[in-house]
């Protein structure tokens, strides 16, 4: 069973939309400085998350030097009706930063755990931390394995509620300067993992429309048209 921290949050949206092409430094800073922390007791490094059994096989060729983070931007719908937009609507103007970053540690090209932030008052704090799943498929396996660090390629992962640890939401990776449209979706039932061939969000919202889902956003993640409802 994966193994799962999280503290109480208010999820503060973040200001503006866009796409996120490089990484704030200060939830860079944030982030890196916590992980490498020599302190055993801070709450989300490295020892701490060794300590506490949340890396999985064997660690002790890891120093803290080697340690590295991969961090996504996580959107979620803005407050929309699917049915006002065509199927082939450019995917970004449906959606919206969620105010939630989900970070992948790692060393040695190596995944050990994971750890979230949230923006409060547009202030990054940390939210949870989680250990990957012990069979080794996770979210972060198609993007290690087609765009790792070196092509400087950081798409941002979208879900319906926008929230990291929501396990039962389906995550998707929105490749938007590649395409308006081009996402791929993190599970099986769209085939294999591998990313080399991206799907067009048209498909994915008229899937959506046909299972009845109209509202979405804040106000109605996953709101379905009741009967008699026009």
């Amino acid at each position: 069973m994966r193994k799962l921290i999280v503290f109480a949050f208010f999820a503060v949206g973040m200001v503006g939309g866009g796409y996120p092409q490089e990484i704030p430094k200060e939830l860079m800073r944030l982030v890196e400085n916590n992980v490498k922390d020599t302190d055993p007791n801070a709450r989300y490094g490295f020892l701490r998350a060794k300590r506490a059994g949340f890396i999985k096989g064997s660690i002790d060729s890891i120093h803290i030097q080697d340690l590295r983070v991969r961090v996504l931007q996580m959107y979620r719908f803005k407050h929309v009706f699917l049915e006002a937009y065509p199927d082939s609507v450019d995917f970004g103007k449906i959606i919206e930063p969620s105010g939630y970053w989900r970070v992948l540690v790692m060393a040695q090209r190596k995944p050990l755990y994971e750890v979230y932030l949230r923006d409060s008052l547009k202030v990054p704090v940390f939210a949870g931390m989680a250990s990957l799943p012990s069979n080794g498929s996770h979210i972060w396996d198609p993007l290690l394995k087609d765009y790792p660090e070196s092509t400087r390629v950081n798409p941002v992962l979208f879900s319906k509620s926008g929230v990291p640890f929501f396990n039962r939401d389906d995550f998707f990776l929105y490749f938007k300067h590649k395409n308006s449209r081009k996402i791929r979706y993190l599970k099986d039932r769209f085939g294999d993992q591998s990313l080399e061939t991206l799907d067009d969000s048209k498909e994915l919202i008229r899937y959506w429309k046909k299972q009845g889902l109209n509202e979405v956003g804040r106000r109605g993640v996953n709101r379905a048209k009741t009967e008699g409802e026009k």
